[in-house]
């Protein structure tokens, strides 16, 4: 009996393959229509498509599940067919190119899964899901192969300011050929660059593309090479004749509530000329709350000129050195919580900016070093105590952990209640449950997100009958 079952199983799959095989050769494949949305890969990755089944009845002859593939005017490749009747599945697979790496499944009864692992560049296409004849998906997918990388020169190396400059951008092993663009002074060039592309035996891109301007003091020119379907940026940029670069070595610094900080900054020029620095200005703002700068530090051509009230006798710098090293940095006197924000530090000739940069300071107060006392609260149970660690003055809002016998970790164990201050700091206490044995201790650790260091108490018992 399961004979004769099987003998029919076979051939009503023949006699679909062979009708579908009849309908390819006679009318061609059912038409693609427009693609539902696309997806990008990067080679090397799996690739699952699902094809839904909801809602489709299978007929008595069976349920016939294809899988296409299409390359541009390409005709279309069958990948797979998968068929099912009543319980008996079976798949067939057709393409040479994907053996090994392409497989069909049914999944959860709701959809049929095409998966390609891994892919690679020459996958790309259009992939196609036929439930008896009906279009049910169509996916348009890209492989790419991420360039290798991006470099930028220039020509001649000590150019002059108006002299011609060939600056030359290349990149080598991706796919597909990429968008290239050109940026200077915030303007696109890409028109005024001759780009080549060359595709290697594995169908991989080269490109080179060459730019060619007259040279100006601080212009950078930038190249760009974009991918489209993985949404991917490659970046470089050169600037032959370096303009006055004004920089923050530190984006964020830390301040000690009462302290002085330092916030540095450095005005760099091509040729170091005094002269020229004494010409400059020094002005240092703070975004205020609403995110309006408002200037707390002016210096012109070596001459205090403005601080504002709520800095007042708090901020200086040093203009000796600013004008032999370019150091501008801004000193800020006993520091206080207020004066935590983004700052700006700003180099102008007269009206004309020279450059300016950011740097964020945070004001931070250590916490006290804990103190660790104990409570037993049921007069019934002798060795079970509360451990009660207190420290504060604190900011901002700590954590506070506990480590038991053998150093193990009993802070989830805890309960800690955080109040804040009247003069804005924070209070923290941590209860710990423990049943008390000779000899064990039990250690607080108090930690400040801000600060490195942190501050430790030890309690240790040595008679359980305390």
């Amino acid at each position: 009996m399961q004979t004769v079952q099987l003998l029919i199983l076979v051939l009503l799959l023949h006699a679909i393959l062979t009708a579908d095989s009849a309908n390819v050769s006679s009318t061609g494949p059912a038409p693609l229509k427009k693609p539902s949305h696309s997806v990008g890969l990067i080679e090397g990755q799996k690739f699952e498509a699902n094809c839904s089944l909801s809602g489709i009845t299978a007929p008595p002859e069976g349920l016939l599940i294809a899988w296409n593939w299409k390359v541009g005017n390409e005709y279309p490749v069958r990948l797979a067919n998968h068929f099912s009747h009543n319980t008996q599945e079976t798949v067939t697979y057709s393409a040479s190119q994907f053996r090994g790496r392409l497989w069909v499944h049914i999944e959860n009864s709701s959809s049929c899964v095409l998966t390609i692992n891994p892919v690679r560049i020459s996958d790309s296409g259009e992939y196609q899901c036929l439930i008896n004849g009906n279009q049910e998906l169509l996916l348009d997918v890209h492989i790419d192969r991420p360039f290798r990388n991006i470099e930028i020169s220039y020509e001649p190396k000590n150019v002059t300011e108006g002299e011609e400059v060939t600056v030359t951008c290349t990149a080598d092993g991706g796919f597909p050929q990429p968008d290239v663009q050109w940026v200077s002074e915030g303007q696109k060039v890409t028109r005024e660059a001759k780009t080549t592309v060359n595709q290697s035996s594995d169908g991989s891109f080269n490109v080179r593309s060459v730019l060619r301007k007259d040279a100006k003091v601080g212009v950078r020119y930038s190249c760009s090479i974009w991918d489209r379907f993985t949404e991917k940026l490659l970046l470089e940029f050169v600037e032959p004749i370096p303009g006055p670069k004004v920089k923050t070595p530190l984006k964020e610094v830390t301040g000690i509530l009462g302290k002085n900080v330092v916030l540095k900054c450095r005005l760099s020029l091509p040729h170091n000329n005094s002269d020229i620095m004494k010409e400059l200005s020094i002005i240092w703002l703070v975004h205020d709350p609403t995110g309006m700068e408002k200037i707390i530090h002016e210096v012109i051509q070596g001459d205090k000129t403005l601080s504002s009230a709520k800095y007042f006798q708090r901020t200086k710098n040093f203009w000796n050195t600013f004008v032999s090293q370019g150091i501008a940095d801004l000193e800020i006197q006993a520091v206080t919580i207020e004066d935590m924000g983004n700052y700006i530090c700003r180099i102008k000739k007269g009206t004309e900016l020279i450059g300016e940069n950011f740097v964020e300071l945070k004001v931070t107060s250590p916490y006290s070093k804990p103190v660790i006392t104990y409570v037993r609260r049921d007069i019934h149970q002798h060795q079970v105590l509360h451990l009660l660690c207190l420290t504060q003055g604190g900011f901002p809002i700590g954590d506070i952990q506990w480590l038991g016998p053998g150093q193990k970790d009993l802070t989830d164990q805890s309960e800690s209640h955080i109040k804040e201050t009247s003069d804005g700091m924070y209070k923290m206490m941590s209860d710990l449950k423990i049943v008390v044995d000779v000899d064990d201790t039990y250690t607080c650790v108090v930690s400040n997100p801000w600060l490195e260091n942190k501050e430790t108490e030890v309690i240790a018992f040595v008679n359980k009958n305390m």
